[in-house]
C-alpha cells in the first residue's frame, strides 16, 4: 500500500524495501519446507515444480508489468502486487499446514542464528552445490539485464515484440524444468547436472563465437537465448536440491544461505552485465557463457573434495574394523 501511494522517489524505494523484507519469508520458508515435507529422493522434482515460480517470476515479472505500466501507470503494478499478496497470505493462513514447530532457543537470537549459518557454511555439500547452482543462475540475471539492448537497440524489437520475446524464454524454461522431473524418473540428480551443464557450455561457446563473427539475427539470437536458458530447467531445481539434502534441523538456515548467494551473485551479474552495454551482445554472452564454466568448475571441484573425504572415511573405517580385529 505504501508503494502504491508513494508520493516521491525516495519514499518507493523506502517501501520497496520493506516490501522486498517481506518477500524473503516466502522464498526461504518454500525452500525449507520441501526439505520438512519430502525425502531427499523426491527435492529434484519438488524444486522443479517450485521453480515454476521462484525461478520464473523474475523472468514473467517484467514483461506482465510492462504491460500495466504501459495500459495504467506504474502505481497500478502495485495494486496488482497488493491483491496477489492478500491472496497468497489468505491460502498460506488458512491452507498451508504447519511443518515444524518453532525452536525458541534459536528464533530470533543473533548468537544461535549465526552459529546454524556457520554450520551451513562448513558443510562441503551445501557450499559445492549452492555456490555452483548460484553462479550458473546468474545467467538469468545476465539475460534480464542485457536482453533490452539486444533486441531493442541493436535489433529493433518494439516492446511488444520484447514482451513476446521474454515471454517464449520463459516458456523454455518452465518446460525444461519439467523435463527435469520426468528425467529424474530414469537418471539420478548428479548425472543430470554434469549433462546439462555440458550441454550449456558447448551452446554458450557458440553462442559467443557466432555473436563475435556478427552471424546472428533477432531469430537465430532468440533460438541460442533458449537453448542457453533452456539448461537452467536442470541445473537449477537439482543443485538446489543437493544444497539442501544435508540438512533436517536447520533448513531454515540453509534455504536462507542458498537464496541470498542465488541473489547476491544475480545482482553482480547484472551490474557487470550493465557495464557492458555497449556491444551488449556479446558481452552478454560472455558473461553468461563464463558463468556456466564458473559454476561447473566449482562443481567439479567439490565433488571431487567430497568423494576424497568419503575415500578417507571408508580408508579409516576399515583401518579401525582391522584393530578392533585384532
Amino acid at each position: 500500500m505504501g508503494c502504491i501511494f508513494a508520493s516521491s522517489v525516495e519514499m518507493l524505494i523506502a517501501m520497496r524495501f520493506f516490501q522486498a523484507v517481506g518477500g524473503c519469508v516466502g522464498m526461504v520458508a518454500a525452500r525449507a519446507m520441501v526439505r520438512d515435507i519430502f525425502p531427499p529422493t523426491e527435492f529434484a522434482k519438488i524444486f522443479s515444480s517450485l521453480m515454476l515460480i521462484v525461478a520464473v517470476s523474475p523472468i514473467l515479472a517484467p514483461t506482465f508489468g510492462g504491460y500495466v505500466t504501459a495500459s495504467l501507470g506504474w502505481h497500478y503494478v502495485f495494486v496488482f502486487l497488493f491483491i496477489l499478496v492478500s491472496i497468497i497470505f489468505v491460502a498460506v493462513y488458512f491452507l498451508l499446514p504447519q511443518t515444524r514447530k518453532p525452536d525458541p532457543s534459536v528464533a530470533l537470537k543473533p548468537l544461535p542464528i549465526l552459529k546454524n549459518y556457520i554450520g551451513v557454511f562448513r558443510n562441503t555439500q551445501f557450499i559445492t552445490y549452492a555456490v555452483s547452482g548460484a553462479i550458473s543462475y546468474s545467467v538469468v540475471y545476465t539475460y534480464i539485464t542485457g536482453s533490452p539492448h539486444v533486441f531493442m537497440d541493436m535489433f529493433q524489437a518494439t516492446e511488444k515484440s520484447y514482451g513476446w520475446i521474454f515471454a517464449i524464454v520463459a516458456a523454455g524454461l518452465i518446460v525444461s524444468a519439467q523435463f527435469n522431473s520426468l528425467a529424474l524418473n530414469k537418471f539420478n540428480s548428479k548425472d543430470i547436472l554434469k549433462t546439462a551443464f555440458s550441454i550449456q557450455i558447448v551452446v554458450g561457446i557458440i553462442f559467443v563465437i557466432l555473436a563475435y563473427l556478427h552471424a546472428l539475427d533477432i531469430f537465430s539470437t532468440i533460438g541460442m537465448t533458449i537453448c542457453f536458458i533452456f539448461c537452467q530447467g536442470f541445473i537449477f531445481p537439482n543443485a538446489s536440491a543437493f544444497a539442501m539434502a544435508p540438512f533436517e534441523k536447520n533448513a531454515g538456515s540453509a534455504s536462507a544461505l542458498l537464496g541470498f548467494l542465488q541473489m547476491i551473485v544475480g545482482a553482480a551479474s547484472s551490474a557487470l552485465m550493465s557495464i557492458f552495454q555497449e556491444g551488449s551482445l556479446i558481452a552478454m554472452t560472455i558473461i553468461m557463457t563464463s558463468s556456466t564454466i564458473t559454476g561447473y568448475v566449482i562443481f567439479r571441484l567439490g565433488e571431487r573434495k567430497m568423494d576424497q573425504a568419503a575415500s578417507a572415511a571408508l580408508v579409516a573405517e576399515e583401518d579401525l574394523e582391522m584393530i578392533e580385529g585384532f
